[in-house]
Formats: structure tokens, sequence, C-alpha cells
């Protein structure tokens, strides 16, 4: 189906019992052009790749593929679907920059310096969006949209990232699975920031009827004893089920690997944040084999995964247990309703969030019936990799009211 855009020159296929990790490379056609590899939101040159992991072989080199094909779109176009104006000349066309998460003056590091606020008058890329609910057509700023580094001054308020992008043969699933993990890296950053406890789940929860107790971890039987996987339920005021995970295993360097997700049930939720740290754990340990370090403090954090990397190590340990439930025994049987939940994008929209899609696809991608969109959803709190640029000042964090001094002074370990 994605022969004609995915050339994968270089994959790997890590299998651990009953759950398989795939990576694919993605080699990049017709839409970037020249041996110039393509650039991540810092401006690092970079080999585009997707990474999955299920107990089905096929199915997990399939997902991989297509979170190749998210990367591949979030880095296509942009310059070629970007307007340059400010927000004044746009007019009522343009997402007000009021709405926009900002940054604490007050944010440690080197780096928090330069990411500032967006202003009225300042001249940036934009693209066009449509709003859910009414279809409107608004123009939102292009690093919102697109992993692009800055071009502009003005574009410094914001650090690029995939999270909200999602690849799918159906327009509306791939607008909710693009949705849910917005609602995702916002329960996991105000889980993280502020220290919030939560609801262990019982271990076993979300695995699939009728799995061995070998399957419910990504390794082999023998290695059970060396692995344990604890799961919380961390769902926010939007009611959205999410869940994080917490695998631990026997190495030092990446010792505790961290995934979530957010689904329309908690089983869902968990048995996909679950397949989420297996795919994390095995992509870490890869890039430490192949001489990655984590940076040595939380402020040099700025790769998307050096939170990860940084509080990978079983030194750092501790400071997960403000989450509660240390033990399997403290789990509980969940309280939420196992039952399917309200369409996640209708709920938001009814609760006063308003959601804003951005067609990604890329001209050589949409012969295949996949379509890529981009959701942003400026009432959620962002999930940053910056350590010095956390969006401390956003207006979902003030409502709050957690002082500055009290936010979670370590790097989130999400990747």
């Amino acid at each position: 189906m994605l022969n004609g855009v995915l050339s994968p020159p270089r994959a790997g296929h890590a299998a651990y019992g009953d759950r398989h990790t795939v990576v694919v490379s993605a080699g990049l056609h017709r839409a970037v052009t020249g041996n110039r590899p393509p650039v991540d939101s810092l401006g690092c040159a970079e080999i585009l790749h997707g990474a999955a992991s299920d107990p089905d072989p096929a199915l997990a080199a399939l997902k991989a593929r297509m979170e190749a094909v998210e990367r591949y779109a979030s880095v296509t176009c942009a310059e070629q679907l970007s307007t340059v104006a400010s927000a004044v000349e746009l007019g009522p066309g343009a997402l007000p920059t009021r709405v926009l998460p900002r940054h604490d003056p007050g944010e440690p590091g080197p780096r928090s310096g330069t990411h500032g606020v967006l202003g009225d008058r300042d001249q940036v890329r934009w693209v066009r969006a449509t709003r859910c609910g009414d279809g409107a057509v608004v123009y939102v700023p292009t690093v919102m949209a697109f992993n692009t580094a800055p071009r502009h001054p003005g574009e410094e308020f914001w650090v690029p990232v995939s999270t909200g992008t999602a690849a799918h043969l159906s327009w509306a699933q791939a607008l909710e699975n693009a949705v849910l993990e917005v609602v995702e890296r916002d329960a996991v950053a105000l889980t993280w920031l502020l220290r919030t406890s939560a609801e262990r789940l019982p271990d076993g929860f979300g695995d699939y009827p009728g799995a061995e107790p070998e399957a419910r971890l990504p390794y082999s039987a023998e290695h059970m004893r060396e692995y344990t996987l604890a799961r919380w339920d961390i769902t926010s005021d939007l009611g959205i089920p999410t869940v994080l995970s917490v695998l631990r295993g026997p190495g030092r360097r990446v010792h505790q690997i961290v995934g979530a997700a957010a689904r329309r049930t908690l089983w869902a939720a968990s048995a996909a944040s679950a397949a989420e740290a297996a795919q994390i754990h095995a992509s870490l340990e890869a890039s430490v084999r192949a001489g990655d370090r984590a940076p040595r403090s939380p402020v040099r954090c700025r790769r998307v995964h050096d939170g990860a990397l940084f509080m990978a190590p079983e030194s750092k340990a501790h400071h997960f247990d403000f989450l509660g439930g240390s033990e399997p025994h403290d789990a509980k049987e969940p309280s939420r309703s196992p039952t399917p939940g309200s369409d996640p994008v209708r709920r938001l929209i009814e609760a006063g969030h308003e959601i804003y899609a951005v067609d990604l696809t890329p001209r050589d991608v949409a012969p295949s019936g996949v379509r890529v969109v981009r959701a942003i959803i400026p009432s959620l709190q962002p999930l940053s990799p910056v350590f010095a640029a956390r969006y401390l000042a956003s207006d979902r964090l003030r409502r709050i009211g957690v002082p500055l001094a009290e936010v979670n002074p370590m790097p989130c370990p999400l990747a």
C-alpha cells in the first residue's frame, strides 16, 4: 500500500516473547529530493523512522510503517502550504494568540530566554486548519502543525513535536487518534509536573483475553522474574480514559521506561500504554547500545527522548514514588466503567475545548488512501521535551494554581 512512499533502507525487528517491536526507517521519495537528510524540530539531521509493538509481528510492522508516514508528513510541504503574515494581517481568520500556551520567564536553563510569546504583529508562518464542530477555516502557526524548526523570531514560542499527528485510512479515525494523543500528553504532563498520585490498576488489566503470563510483558518466560509492569489510571478532568505504564527491568542505564495512552475505554488505554512502554524500551536500549547517553542535568534535556534517557537509570526510581501504589497488592479494581466512552472529539467540543485539524497528507501518500491529520487543542497542556520550555505559564496550569517552585524538578520520562 505504501511501497511508493516508504522505501525502508534500514529496518529492525526485535521480538520479545509474544510481543514484537518493529522499527522501520523511511526513505523519502519525491517530496524531499537529494541526499540531504530531513531535520528534526531542533534542526538535527535524522532518518525518519517508525516503531510499534504488537503480539502480531505483521501488525507491528504495519503500525511502524504508519508511524513512519506520520513523521514523514510532519516534515513535508510545510513551506509550500504556509503563508507568512501576522495575526493582525490575517484578522479574524487567525487563531487568537491569547489562547496559546505560554512559557514562564522563570523556567530554568539556558534555552528559557529563547522561547518567547507570539505577538499579534509578529511575522510568522501560518497554515490552514479546520475547526472541528463548525468546520470554520482558521489559520494556525505552522510550527504547531509541522515538525519544522523556527524560521522567524516570533516562532520561538513553540517547541515543535509530533504530538497530535495520526495516520489512518479513515479521516475520522485519524482525527480521533490524533486527539487522543493530545489528551494523553496533557494527562501525562499534568501528572508529572504536579506529581499527582494515581490509582494503580491490577496486574494484567488490559492484557488480551487468554494471554499466557509471559505475554503480559514484552519478554520471554525466562526473563519474567526480572521485569515488572505497573499501570496507573491518570485520567484527567477531561474524563477520557488515560493510563500510564512503568516497565522496569534489570538494566542499570535503562531500568525503567514509561508508556502512556488514551483510549475510549480504560482497558484499551491500559493495553496500549503497555505496548508503548515495550516499544520505547526496545528503542532506548538500541540507542544506548549505539552510544547514546543521557544528558548530565535536566536543563540539558532537549531531544524528544532525553527525558526518558535521563530518568531511565535505576538510581532515578524513587522519583516515581509520588504515583503511589508501589506494591502490586496496592492495586484496586478500576472504578471507571469498562464500557466504551463517547466520541472523544465530540466530548471535548461539548466541554468547551476548540480542536483544530490540519490535513498533513502529502501528495505522494494520498493515492494509497492514507490520511494524515494533526490535531491542535490550545487549551490543553503540551508535553515539551525541552526542560527549559515546559509551558509553565499555560492557562491550564494557572487555573490549578501551583507555584513554580513546586513543579516537578525532573524531566518528564515519556519519549
